[in-house]
């Protein structure tokens, strides 16, 4: 996927699905959005490191775990979200 289409499926998609379904206690822990989750990934490199280069790309991976029984209420609106809003089609 290009950063484009990840930041769309992200902030126009799965997210909004998480919302609907998983409780705030369990949302509030999630990145608000795909700028806040990248930057969120980079922060603890960057933020660790003592010499500044252009080419210093450091991108850690952050995990999320997603409790199994709200799983196919998520999927389904990820499917009814990308089926009926403009845009979206590609996904």
């Amino acid at each position: 996927m290009t950063e484009e289409q990840l930041s769309r499926w992200t902030d126009r998609v799965f997210h909004p699905a998480l919302w609907k379904v998983f409780p705030a206690h369990y949302t509030q822990h999630l990145p608000s959005t795909y700028r806040v989750a990248l930057a969120n990934s980079k922060a603890n490199q960057t933020e660790a490191r003592k010499i500044e280069t252009s080419s210093y790309q450091a991108q850690q991976g952050i995990t999320y775990h997603l409790q199994p029984e709200y799983l196919r209420e998520v999927w389904d609106i990820v499917l009814e979200t990308v089926s009926n809003t403009p845009g979206l089609a590609d996904f």
